[in-house]
């Protein structure tokens, strides 16, 4: 979560809104999380969950990332047998989805 939303905090402008929306959905637990920032590029969608990547979205504040946050969502949300992705549906900004199952599975040794 912190990761999520800090990214999202980072940026979007100042004044500008950060919407976070959890549901449940069948078995899941879906959490979005949506900025006002530049998006992610298109050419970036591949990599951004890679360690070290930072995308070529323009950022112009105190703070310069290090390119781990997503790629430290990403593994634990795999950990714990989710799945985040980038959702594009045309609005400005980025939107990106954590779905988690909401029960523990078990897990044959």
């Amino acid at each position: 979560m912190d990761n999520l939303l800090s990214n999202a905090i980072k940026f979007s402008p100042a004044g500008g809104t950060v919407i976070v929306q959890l549901r449940r959905r069948g078995p899941d637990v879906v959490m979005d999380v949506l900025d006002q920032g530049p998006g992610i590029l298109p050419e970036d969608r591949d990599r951004v969950f890679e360690a070290f990547y930072q995308g070529g979205s323009e950022y112009t504040g105190p703070v310069k990332g290090t390119g781990l946050g997503l790629a430290i969502v990403k593994e634990y949300v795999n950990a714990h047998r989710g799945s985040v992705e980038i959702i594009v549906d045309g609005n400005p900004g980025a939107h990106l989805r954590v779905i988690l199952p909401s029960r523990q599975i078990e897990v044959a040794a």
